[in-house]
């Protein structure tokens, strides 16, 4: 036993182990990996929310007829004490048949949720982690935001409309408008002053977290931190989100760029550096509307995937780029595509540092 557990085997029958392994080597070009919190194997984190379902199912943690069951109650567990410890803790087993608490995210009734759900479980219990619970957060939280995505061509792009609340919206943009004052005590460490830029088309822009020098082809260190806008509002919203590969993203690297109509201001058609940033991508739009066109690369394109693809952009919308469309499609936003005065737009990547090895 002692060795199984140093070697964290599963005690799962044979088959179903070599299965398991036999998924890694397939999954050996991902670049990212997930602790099962059932079996204790590492597994692509794009497969994890699948992968840790049918575990549940072999160890018999959850049952499998649920239909009955109302989407505010727990599942049938496997001891009726680990089932009410979890009740009294307010959270459910997490199975696709289970919603947490209808609560808008980034409230504070939400942040409560989350940390009295996990606190003083019993060891028994902790196999149910953070990330499997994020996992199960329902689409549509709240009214005022709505969490499924709309899925366009190129596919797999991922657009979620209303993401953030019109009081987010206007929050952020004050905060993104606050200017430096070098002189008092008004600076804001975390808040560049907007700079006129024409990388990828004119624009005003700043930037925080690290940064990636596209010349030197190196991500260097950050010169400003990421907000706290950023990480107690947008961040805990991105982790809430289907499907789960999009939910793991943790971003590192922002950027705003202040679009203005009446200046000519457009971004020239460009894919992301597929080096420097992982996937996937994702970018908010704040203040105003745009249409975004996507035109697949020549060299990849088919018949059918010749003509560009336009993209409906609305305030307070979030996009996702993954897969085709942060690899094979290039996006540009044309002058007359900007449908307002003013828009901007927040993009959120995660890139590695480069790491410096020393002689």
């Amino acid at each position: 036993n002692s060795k199984n557990e140093l070697s964290g085997a599963s005690s799962l029958p044979r088959k179903f182990n070599q299965k398991r392994i036999y998924l890694h080597k397939k999954d050996k070009g991902c670049s990212r990996f997930k602790e099962c919190p059932i079996c204790h194997n590492l597994v692509a984190t794009y497969a994890l929310e699948s992968h840790a379902d049918r575990c549940c199912e072999a160890e018999g943690h959850f049952s499998t007829d649920a239909s009955a069951k109302k989407l505010d109650e727990v599942t049938t567990c496997s001891t009726r004490n680990v089932k009410r410890k979890l009740t009294q803790c307010g959270i459910g087993v997490t199975s696709k048949n289970v919603s947490p608490p209808n609560l808008a995210v980034g409230s504070d009734q939400s942040s409560e949720w989350w940390k009295k759900s996990f606190k003083n479980l019993p060891t028994s219990v902790r196999k149910i982690t953070f990330e499997q619970q994020i996992a199960s957060v329902p689409l549509n939280i709240s009214k005022s935001i709505t969490f499924t995505p709309h899925t366009y061509e190129p596919v797999p792009l991922f657009v979620y409309e209303n993401f953030i609340t019109e009081e987010e919206e206007k929050f952020i943009i004050s905060e993104l408008d606050k200017k430096n004052n070098e002189g008092g005590v008004t600076h804001h460490r975390d808040m560049p002053v907007w700079k006129s830029c024409v990388f990828n088309g004119p624009h005003i822009g700043k930037r925080w977290g690290v940064h990636c020098d596209i010349r030197d082809r190196k991500v260097k260190d950050a010169s400003y931190n990421l907000p706290t806008f950023f990480t107690e509002l947008l961040f805990s919203k991105l982790r809430c989100l289907k499907p789960i590969f999009v939910s793991s993203m943790v971003p590192n690297e922002a950027n705003a760029i202040d679009y203005r109509r009446s200046m000519g201001h457009y971004l020239s058609s460009h894919v992301d550096d597929r080096q420097l940033s992982k996937e996937p991508i994702a970018n908010l739009s704040l203040a105003g509307d745009c249409f975004m066109t996507y035109q697949i690369n020549k060299k990849d394109a088919h018949s059918h995937e010749k003509d560009p693809k336009r993209v409906l952009l609305k305030r307070r919308t979030l996009q996702v780029l993954t897969g085709k469309s942060r690899y094979n499609y290039s996006h540009g936003i044309r002058k007359d595509d900007i449908l307002s005065e003013r828009r901007i737009s927040i993009t959120m990547r995660e890139s590695p540092l480069t790491v410096v090895l020393k002689k």
